[in-house]
């Protein structure tokens, strides 16, 4: 049992020591110059885009948030490489981490009439860790706490990752579109190969605390997976499925967006509301996988984290050291590692002098031994023109921890932000995580000059530039 807590540990108290700092791109992802980045949140939002073709060359995107590790302000500051030693909280509060990289390579969009297609490269990792508030104590007590001797607790611990590239096609249609109304639908089909996927939980961990590195176990149920991380330790697919309503500011008889026939024009929304599913899929791991499940009771232990520097080390000894007749054990080789699914709603709302307001919230679907995705539920104000966009995502992580970011788009070039501005300063509160994005890429429009060949004979129809 104590192998599996100090692994634990580690991989919680990675998530503080990461200098990497988003969460989803909250301040761009709703954007309607977003072009692939849209898919990401809701792969029918590219249906009726202002852009034509949009041309992702590379991008990137890293989000960690906990609450036992922080960095004290005003000494940390990463604008003037100022990192200084990350700091405990020791309040008697559950503890919990989070981290995200999202490399996003070449990809591209196309809005065309009532169609949009897309194809994209990623890999991305997710990182979370649980643990209830006296097990923590004691981790980081190195199980020396002597406040506890002679107490009964039963505590709760887990720490998931999964890793993997994707390769995928996308596609998204005008379903309805009648009045003023059209309902858009899409879906990314997603190839996957994994890196890795590894997790440790223990449901039920019912202990006495006795005294220093001893303890008495009443009750544990766990178990773990791993796999040393590899290109291609598994391969599967996953899906994102979304649907979108928009209410338009005019009737759209007859319209066809991004086409010569339609006339050049798009009509904007007033609002639009969307819902989709994401990260619907798995691989399955089957390289050199470690599976262990387990069950028992009525056994002392006594702590020694020494022999214990690898996830190896931790497989090697709980099969050497449970030999207990109350164990019950389940081992095996291969496993199915689950993508971080989510359901995410998003509603926008259109001023009509440029300024939008954006509502969107992520909520993950956690199964036993899947890597959670962050919950987030924020509110976006925007100020969006062809050529430039700024956007000001206030929102809440975990549904409780406030945080508010900044971001901007200049052209169609390049895109700059952060869910959580402050983690680049670190003046303003003690930085328990840290948040950055960008993305290069070239945005091409459908213009009015293309219909002077159309109509050499007559006049030509009325075609409005781009707001």
């Amino acid at each position: 049992m104590k192998p599996a807590i100090n692994y634990l540990l580690i991989t919680v108290l990675c998530f503080g020591t990461l200098k990497g700092f988003s969460q989803e791109e909250l301040g761009f992802v709703n954007s309607n110059y977003a072009g692939v980045n849209s898919l990401f949140i809701n792969p029918s939002s590219n249906v009726d885009s202002k852009i034509f073709i949009d041309v992702h060359f590379i991008g990137a995107d890293a989000f960690v948030h906990n609450n036992l590790a922080y960095s004290p302000k005003p000494d940390y500051s990463p604008l003037t490489g100022n990192f200084p030693t990350l700091l405990i909280n020791e309040k008697q509060q559950n503890k919990r981490g989070f981290a995200k990289l999202d490399l996003i390579g070449p990809s591209v969009a196309v809005s065309w009439d009532r169609h949009s297609f897309g194809l994209f490269t990623r890999f991305r990792t997710y990182m979370d860790a649980r643990m209830t508030r006296s097990l923590f104590t004691l981790a980081i007590k190195k199980f020396d706490y002597s406040s506890f001797n002679g107490k009964n607790f039963n505590e709760k611990a887990s720490a998931n990752t999964v890793s993997w590239f994707e390769t995928g096609l996308s596609y998204g249609y005008m379903f309805k579109y009648s009045g003023d109304e059209t309902i858009d639908i899409g879906i990314n089909i997603k190839r996957l190969i994994g890196y890795n996927s590894s997790s440790i939980t223990l449901s039920q961990f019912d202990f006495i605390y006795n005294k220093k590195k001893d303890l008495f176990v009443n009750e544990v149920d766990g178990g773990y997976r791993f796999v040393e991380p590899a290109w291609g330790v598994g391969k599967g697919w996953g899906v994102d499925l979304g649907v979108n309503y928009q209410k338009k500011l005019e009737g759209i008889t007859d319209y066809r967006p991004n086409t010569i026939a339609g006339g050049c024009k798009h009509i904007d929304y007033k609002f639009k509301i969307g819902l989709s599913f994401l990260d619907i899929g798995a691989f399955k791991v089957k390289k050199n996988a470690l599976l262990q499940e387990f069950s028992y009771d009525a056994q002392p232990f006594k702590f020694d984290s020494s022999r214990t520097k690898t996830f190896s080390d931790v497989d090697k000894l709980i099969k050497t050291t449970l030999t207990n007749n109350n164990i019950q054990q389940t081992t095996g080789t291969s496993y199915w590692a689950l993508l971080p699914f989510a359901l995410s709603a998003q509603f926008d709302y259109n001023f009509e002098n440029n300024f939008y307001l954006n509502f969107t919230t992520v909520n993950s679907i956690k199964i036993t031994y899947q890597t959670k995705r962050i919950d987030v539920i924020a509110i976006t104000p925007r100020y969006e023109r062809k050529r430039f966009e700024i956007a000001v995502p206030v929102s809440l992580v975990d549904y409780r921890y406030p945080q508010v970011g900044l971001a901007f788009r200049f052209g169609n070039y390049f895109i700059i932000g952060s869910d959580r501005i402050d983690s680049l300063f670190g003046k303003i509160r003690d930085v328990y995580g840290a948040d950055l994005y960008f993305h290069i890429k070239m945005a091409f429009f459908r213009k009015c000059k293309s219909a002077k060949k159309r109509y050499k004979t007559g006049p030509r129809p009325n075609c409005p530039a781009y707001s």
